[in-house]
């Protein structure tokens, strides 16, 4: 099972995803120096039955959407068997 997080900025998303998994998915300089999320950050925990519950910590901040939009539609084309997945966009 996969579970998103939404929400805010500043809201305990990243907190949220560490205390259930133990990582850290903010894995950049400059999301560790700015204290927020950029980056689509991941994290997988197994549970008692043999499982994987894995996490998608989503950037809260509206600047980064466009960003997070295009991340995602690459990964989705990557894994989905479309090889011609389109350049990731960097937003300022």
């Amino acid at each position: 099972m996969i579970v998103g997080t939404a929400g805010h900025i500043d809201h305990g998303k990243t907190t949220l995803v560490r205390a259930l998994t133990g990582v850290d998915t903010d894995r950049l300089k400059e999301e560790k120096a700015r204290g927020i999320s950029i980056e689509l950050g991941y994290a997988y925990t197994p549970l008692e039955n043999g499982d994987v519950l894995g996490f998608i910590d989503v950037p809260g901040h509206e600047t980064y959407i466009p960003q997070v939009a295009d991340t995602i539609w690459r990964e989705f084309r990557c894994q989905s068997g479309g090889r011609n997945a389109p350049p990731a966009r960097r937003v300022a």
